[in-house]
């Protein structure tokens, strides 16, 4: 069997756990210090560039997949490649798994238990001894500890959906519970209410619908009630707005996206993962500003933007001395110099149009992550 045949993808999140040597004045300290995997996102470009490293050129396509040691697997698993991803705030670690139809559950209970050896003593022991070089010092990261708290779970498991790759036609949906662009779950903030009552209010909403979910749970006002819970079929938007967040500006925001084209929700999208820090009136503002980014919905890899580049350049991309060439690596550097970063909704790049500010201030710099 050969990757021509139509593979299934699978991945298996587990929670990374961080060590950083701080530089000081008195030199390098001498014990790390613990970060969280909230912090770790900061770091996911260092985290790749090494996973990148650490490739050898004989696992190939195949990734980790060459070291299987169970008989079926190796014949049905086609490839594994770790990687991170972020989920709800934090990063995690992420082993992409290709195979020549599902695993059933014995086969996948083998997976996990071989991933998790490629974790603690193999793939994962090497990388965690690895140091990355960060702006205050020296990063070590660790895909496995040794606690109760550690696990290994499907994406499915884990989320409750499976994330849908973009095919460069629609949106990457996702199984939500809740309709609207942006639905939030409100719980009232008054401790005599027991049990809490929480509701969920879909956006965008009129202002008499607001008010009536926010009685619903005993409040008379906004000030009466918080946001526990945030879902959205945008997956940048997706579990960014919690607390204290202004209920009435999320609303204003779910009217403007609704007011906008498909293509147009695609571009903000790569917006937003490009302006990874923007708040809620980053994101407002950001609707009013997307004539200042470059986008390009059919390029969404590294290998393709390369690849891209070099078409134009004249090259034959299909000679085959090409046919072992490294795309990807190439592509990362050009998105580097080039200022540009691809996400799942294509590449996008801050031009020189001036942004308009409505709610942020001037002074505030949008940059890339």
């Amino acid at each position: 069997m050969g990757k021509d045949q139509k593979l299934n993808r699978l991945r298996l999140f587990s929670p990374l756990q961080g060590w950083v040597y701080f530089r000081g004045a008195g030199g390098d300290s001498e014990d790390p210090e613990a970060i969280s995997s909230r912090e770790l996102c900061e770091y996911t470009e260092n985290i790749l560039e090494l996973i990148k490293l650490r490739h050898l050129e004989k696992e190939g396509e195949r990734g980790l997949a060459v070291y299987l040691y169970d008989e079926v697997l190796e014949k049905k698993i086609y490839s594994m490649k770790p990687t991170v991803n972020i989920w709800q705030g934090e990063l995690f670690g992420v082993l992409e798994v290709e195979s020549y139809g599902t695993l059933n559950d014995i086969e996948l209970q083998t997976l996990i238990n071989e991933w998790r050896g490629q974790e603690s003593d193999g793939w994962g022991e090497g990388f965690e001894q690895q140091p990355m070089e960060i702006e205050d010092g020296e990063l070590y990261v660790s895909f496995w500890q040794p606690n109760n708290s550690f696990f290994i779970k499907t994406e499915l498991d884990l989320k409750g959906f499976v994330e849908q790759p973009y095919d460069g036609l629609w949106l990457p949906e996702q199984m939500k519970k809740h309709g609207g662009l942006i639905a939030l779950q409100l719980e009232s903030v008054n401790y005599t209410n027991k049990p809490k009552t929480r509701i969920w209010l879909e956006m965008p909403a009129k202002e008499q619908v607001i008010l009536q979910a926010i009685k619903t749970i005993g409040g008379t006002s906004i000030d009466d009630c918080i946001i526990t819970g945030c879902q959205s079929v945008l997956s940048p938007i997706d579990n960014r707005f919690s607390c204290d967040e202004d209920i009435n500006k999320i609303n204003l925001l779910a009217k403007r996206l609704a007011s906008f084209s498909d293509q147009k929700l695609k571009k903000y999208n790569a917006v937003l993962c490009f302006e990874y820090y923007a708040e809620l009136d980053d994101m407002l503002d950001l609707t009013h500003n997307l004539d200042c980014y470059d986008h390009d919905p059919d390029i969404t890899s590294p290998a393709g933007y390369a690849e891209s580049v070099l078409q134009k350049a004249g090259i034959d991309i299909g000679d085959p001395a090409f046919l072992y060439f490294d795309f990807s690596g190439l592509g990362l550097r050009l998105l580097e110099k080039h200022g540009t970063m691809f996400t799942p909704y294509g590449i996008v790049k801050r031009n020189e149009k001036a942004f308009k500010h409505e709610l942020t201030s001037s002074y505030q710099k949008m940059t890339p992550v």
